[in-house]
């Protein structure tokens, strides 16, 4: 239960990320099928061309998603069992 609850709080900050910075960022048109399996639905993709929207809009939001990556990783739980590292 306790992954699963993480992983929901972890969904749930990556969405607040996403829609804060998405409004602000030109859209990229994604990327290759093959890349999709690797991301998540809150990815932002953008092909930023001015300097200082790089250096402003996706800096922030890079930032952000370190951020909430870290505090995922804060609040994960070891995994010991011998069962559940199998299914990993």
């Amino acid at each position: 239960m306790a992954a699963t609850l993480t992983t929901r709080l972890s969904v749930l900050g990556i969405k607040h990320i996403f829609q804060a910075h998405q409004p602000h960022l030109p859209w990229g048109g994604g990327f290759p099928e093959e890349a999709k399996q690797f991301f998540s639905w809150p990815f932002l993709c953008t092909r930023a061309k001015e300097t200082e929207v790089v250096e402003t809009r996706v800096f922030a939001a890079f930032k952000d998603y370190v951020a909430g990556d870290l505090d995922l990783v804060d609040r994960a739980e070891s995994v010991t069992s011998g069962t559940k590292l199998d299914s990993i």
